[in-house]
């Protein structure tokens, strides 16, 4: 099992974390119970961990070892040109008149903030105080998003155009190029102030729109983030089945539901951590973002 050690701040305390990244067992070890004896050390490590994308499998194995599991983490669509998304979506014409009803009607009431560490960080310490997260400090921002060797991502900082600088909203973003035919926004991070969350939310669409992408999508389990992005018309994945929405690109491939999979422990504060309406948790996290390989000519699988 391979994983990455991340303090996880639960009610504003920090605590030793870690994100649950690979688990591979030999077909000759299966059954045998190495799986629950790796678990068990793990969590005689660990005060908090977390895991995606659980197989069938693996399930029973977490689930006797005390986790929690979450089948779908909620994903937030944005239709920019359905035209171009029907070939790859499936919808009902509730859905198609919905993407009419919700498209994008521009407002630029924000502002791009010049970024330095100590503003990123004051946004940072003052998000962990409401809601329950991974470190987001500077020091893992840039290990994840500055120094990837694969991906290139993209911050921002968004305020209110008449707001205090107080008033600031974090924007992560990636931008899926594998499709020709299709362009793609993946937002890895949103999260700030509350009073200029709106204008995050508007950012990222305009950003959208002015660089000619077709529809955007945001992995978020909190409901006090994903509020802002809900009421300015954004598709539930989880909620909304009149629009469907493929979340493996590489090949495009739909599955049902379109989204993935979610396991947490706590060691003493399970009842804590499990309002998952105060956990946020995205695709910045535990490998959600994880490369693969271009498929070959003789080998047209493979997952994003």
């Amino acid at each position: 099992m391979g994983l990455n050690k991340r303090d996880f701040f639960l009610n504003d305390c920090s605590y030793r974390g870690a994100e649950l990244t690979t688990w591979v067992v030999s077909r000759a070890a299966a059954g045998q119970g190495i799986g629950t004896r790796i678990l068990a050390h793990i969590q005689s490590s660990f005060d908090v961990l977390i895991g995606m994308g659980i197989t069938d499998a693996a399930l029973p194995i977490y689930m006797r070892s005390g986790f929690r599991f979450l089948k779908s983490i909620p994903r937030f669509i944005k239709v920019l040109n359905f035209e171009k998304v029907k070939n790859y979506a499936t919808y009902t014409d509730l859905g198609i008149k919905l993407a009419d009803q919700w498209s994008l009607k521009q407002q630029k009431n924000f502002v791009l903030r010049e970024a330095s560490v100590a503003e990123y960080n004051d946004i940072f310490l003052r998000q962990k105080q409401t809601l329950n997260m991974f470190s987001r400090d500077d020091r893992h921002r840039a290990w994840r998003y500055e120094n990837h060797p694969v991906f290139q991502y993209k911050q921002f900082l968004v305020g209110e155009a008449e707001g205090s600088i107080n008033d600031t909203a974090f924007v992560a973003i990636r931008e899926e190029l594998s499709v020709s035919d299709l362009r793609v926004l993946h937002v890895m991070d949103l999260f700030g102030d509350d009073l200029a969350m709106r204008s995050g939310v508007n950012f990222i669409e305009n950003y959208s729109a002015e660089h000619g992408f077709d529809i955007v999508d945001f992995y978020c389990t909190a409901s006090n983030v994903s509020r802002w992005v809900l009421a300015n018309g954004w598709f539930s994945i989880n909620d909304d089945a009149c629009f469907q929405f493929p979340h493996l690109f590489r090949p495009v491939e739909m599955r049902n539901p379109p989204t993935t999979s979610l396991v947490y422990w706590a060691k003493d504060n399970l009842q804590e951590i499990a309002d998952i309406s105060s956990l946020y948790i995205t695709k910045q996290d535990a490998d959600l973002d994880r490369p693969t390989p271009e498929p070959s000519d003789s080998n047209k699988r493979g997952t994003l």
